[in-house]
């Protein structure tokens, strides 16, 4: 593959640096998960170098088209890729950018890291201070402007290995500044951790890369990839089975994911059931034959009340119909009290179990008569009077009177209980999150689950920014969302410093500049120190308001009156 500098470009010498600077680090190093060196020179005052050529995509393009890489493809890769950071910190270099866009993929399985741009010898790393690299790939402690080592390496393979096992970047942000927070306060391997296509041991791993303080990740790459190895440790599985699982996954990606058994998702990850009402429970107990349409037998003095004008027109129906004699009553409920029976024309109104009738019934009203009323089909399947006692006794006897049967009382449904919301907290760089005092999350985004409806008090609270408190109204069953950007809350200064100088803000020391800082400001008024040691000391004040981005330029040697350039 060649790599050459256009006209424009050639004539920058920085650029120039750069290219020679890496054919250079490529040369040192030989290892089959690094890209060889074929030749270097110059076309026409132009530099250029030819590297092996590797057919097949990079890892950025690979996640781009399929996604999410299956974990032990994804350990492969790592360890394949720590493989060649090992064989290039022997050598002497560090890469310094690695990412998914400089690791290649070969249509056959190979892994190969590439573009040593930006890399630089172990033993003269640069000026202290110096950023080099991608956002979202450096560690803490170069974001800090501390030297770089073979860690920061390290840092890089676990954030590119993460990104590979979810599919898109662990330490994602709108602006490079803000990945560069991410990078010192953000902590994926909770969400890794509770995915259940990541082995523990992998995560495991993963985590040590991460670890935001350099002495606790991995002592070497060889290590790294040690324990990557381990973490996909199968029996009878070597190096050569991963590198045709991984070109059979770059082939067909849907077949390979096909032909893996499926994952279960843990109970805390799966999607939850809507919970239904459940249907009202009918009574296990069902009375025998004789099979009687459902009545109900209430006393007289609630009929009265309830169904006095209904009563009367079914009396005067029934006066009509049977020619004046009274028709014998459908079924005998009790041989003391007045009552009336009373068959609806919707049984479904009715309740199908039976209900005993009350032991003490009320006390016969003298001069009343029982009084039967039914509709007309219940009168069709009435039995006719009996022409004498012994035939109505015979009929007694085949047909025996069930006990009557009390409506069930009608209860109101109670006041459904106010259901829970829910609040949707987001946040820009991130924060951790308090709801009425207690703490709930720590993350650009948080969700509570289970509030009660009504106000809540929220606090945000972020080491490099002042405390922020909102109240937030959440309404029964609904979804409450608070999103807050802390970056609108102070002031965002980019600090630049000629030659260079110790710069400290409001006592704190900040460290060497350049490169660039920006500094994250409170609304006031904030004390700058630059200190030289030949040109000497510089402090001045620097006022910002809210939400502003000023660009602040000392040039030391006109200020102190000195010529130092260094």
């Amino acid at each position: 593959m060649l790599k050459v500098l256009t006209p424009e470009a050639a004539e920058d010498p920085v650029l120039v640096d750069w290219l020679e600077q890496e054919g250079r680090a490529v040369a040192a190093i030989q290892h089959p998960n690094v890209v060889a060196l074929q030749a270097t020179g110059r076309e026409d005052g132009r530099p250029y170098i030819v590297t092996e050529f590797v057919e097949g995509l990079s890892l950025a393009e690979t996640i781009a088209l399929h996604g999410a890489m299956p974990s032990e493809l994804a350990a492969f890769v790592g360890a394949e890729a720590a493989r060649g950071l090992a064989a290039a910190h022997a050598a002497g270099v560090l890469h310094r950018d690695l990412k998914p866009a400089n690791v290649l993929l070969g249509a056959d399985g190979r892994v190969k890291l590439a573009d040593f741009g930006l890399a630089s010898r172990i033993a003269a790393q640069g000026a202290v201070g110096e950023v080099r690299g991608t956002p979202g790939y450096l560690a803490p402690e170069v974001v800090r402007g501390e030297p770089a080592r073979p860690a920061a390496d390290l840092f890089a393979l676990g954030a590119m290995l993460a990104e590979v096992l979810v599919g898109r970047p662990v330490f994602p942000a709108a602006t490079p500044s803000h990945a560069l927070d991410a990078a010192l306060h953000h902590d994926p391997i909770p969400a890794l951790r509770a995915d259940p296509r990541v082995p523990s041991a992998l995560v495991d791993a993963v985590q040590c890369l991460l670890d935001k303080a350099p002495a606790r990740r991995y002592g070497t790459a060889a290590e790294a990839a040690h324990a990557l190895d381990a973490s996909r440790q199968r029996p009878g599985v070597d190096g050569t089975a991963e590198a045709s699982a991984l070109a059979a996954f770059l082939a067909d990606p849907d077949a390979y994911r096909a032909a893996r058994p499926a994952v279960p998702v843990p109970p805390h990850l799966a999607v939850p059931t809507p919970v239904h009402r459940p249907a009202r429970k009918e009574s296990a107990e069902r009375p025998s034959a004789p099979r009687v349409p459902p009545r109900a037998r209430w006393s007289w003095r609630s009929v009265l009340v309830a169904v006095g004008l209904v009563v009367g027109v079914l009396l005067a129906a029934v006066a009509i119909q049977s020619g004046g004699n009274r028709g014998a009553p459908l079924a005998t409920g009790s041989d003391q009290g007045d009552s009336l029976v009373v068959r609806p024309a919707d049984p479904s109104e009715m309740p199908a179990e039976r209900v005993p009738a009350p032991e003490e019934e009320p006390e016969a009203v003298p001069g009343r008569e029982e009084v039967t009323v039914a509709t007309p089909d219940s009168l069709a399947e009435a039995t006719p009077p009996a022409a004498d006692a012994q035939a109505s006794a015979d009929e007694e006897e085949e047909m025996p009177e069930p006990l009557p049967a009390e409506p069930e009382p009608i209860v109101p449904p109670s006041e459904p209980s106010a259901a829970p919301g829910r609040l949707t907290v987001t946040v820009r760089p991130w924060a951790t999150v308090f709801v009425d005092g207690r703490q709930v999350g720590e993350s650009d985004l948080v969700e509570v689950e289970g509030l009660a409806a009504g106000a809540h008090r929220v606090v945000l609270r972020h080491p490099d920014f002042p405390d922020v408190e909102e109240t937030v109204t959440v309404r029964a069953g609904e979804a409450a969302r608070l999103g807050i950007s802390l970056w609108d809350r102070v002031a965002r200064a980019t600090l630049q410093v000629q030659p260079w100088a110790e710069a400290t803000l409001d006592g704190q020391a900040l460290g060497a500049v350049p490169p660039h800082r920006t500094l994250i400001l409170t609304p006031g008024s904030h004390t700058l120190t630059l200190a030289h040691p030949s040109l000497g000391t510089w402090t001045t004040t620097v006022r910002v308001r809210a939400g502003e981005t000023p660009v602040l330029k000392y040039n030391l040697a006109q200020l102190l009156g000195g010529d130092e350039d260094s």
